[in-house]
């Protein structure tokens, strides 16, 4: 990767942990969308470098934070992954060999549709929702995180529909991250393989990755929760519209 390149890359990283560490998303899709747009690595090794970097972001964003995590939410959320995550990697491979237009075309949509999503403004469920609703969303958070390496949308919506608090959103997100990573490296590690190109990255952007995280935590904008998740998906959007012209 040419200097240039480095440089954007650790911009991105920089922006990406800090929006996730105060929303709970947005590292993942947001260097999905400008590795990809840029053409700084192949989606395979993009995807290797979003998991473990959003790990790292996770378990540092946990810290103090494992109370709020909702269990009882986040179990059939990871049961909904835990087949789908192997569809997704096993995919991912194939569309790769095949044709890396279709492979950018699909990712556009995903972020693109993903932000669509959660711009919408669901009303909060009174009661919890059903084990089978979480279930549903865990599958197809499985699916696209697998392809992606990303929370799905799917997830995210379900979550902040549910009657608990931001910060127990945000904790239970970053523990299905943790879930989907540790799901999904398994998975590469049996149907696909780890390029050095992805453990170079990693190692370049992890520092980044710490600071930016820790900033997240002691400097949260004054916007309402609503509000930063809005400035996030905007921000995404506008990386995933490109890709579906590239």
């Amino acid at each position: 990767m040419n200097p240039e390149g480095l440089a954007l890359f650790l911009a991105v990283v920089a922006v990406g942990a800090w929006l996730q560490s105060v929303t709970g998303f947005a590292l993942a899709l947001s260097l999905l969308g400008t590795m990809t747009l840029f053409e700084l690595a192949p989606i395979q090794v993009t995807a290797v470098v979003v998991s473990l970097l959003g790990l790292a972001g996770s378990l540092i964003a946990l810290i103090g934070q494992t109370r709020a995590i909702q269990w009882r939410r986040l179990w059939p959320i990871a049961a909904g992954m835990l087949p789908t995550v192997a569809l997704g990697v096993w995919l991912l491979d194939r569309l790769a060999v095949s044709t890396t237009g279709s492979l950018q075309l699909v990712l556009g949509l995903f972020i693109v549709a993903g932000g669509a999503l959660m711009l919408l403004q669901p009303a909060t469920r009174k009661r919890p929702a059903r084990w089978r609703t979480g279930y549903l969303a865990g599958l197809l958070g499985g699916l696209f995180g697998g392809l992606f390496a990303a929370v799905a949308p799917p997830v995210v919506f379900h979550l902040y529909r549910e009657p608990m608090t931001v910060d127990a959103v945000r904790a239970t997100l970053f523990a299905l991250i943790v879930v989907g990573v540790a799901l999904r490296m398994s998975f590469v590690a049996l149907l696909s393989e780890i390029q050095p190109l992805a453990l170079e990255m990693v190692a370049y952007a992890l520092p980044v990755v710490v600071v930016a995280t820790l900033a997240g935590r002691h400097f949260t904008p004054t916007l309402s929760g609503r509000s930063q998740r809005r400035v996030a998906v905007v921000l995404l959007m506008l990386l995933g519209i490109p890709l579906l012209f590239v």
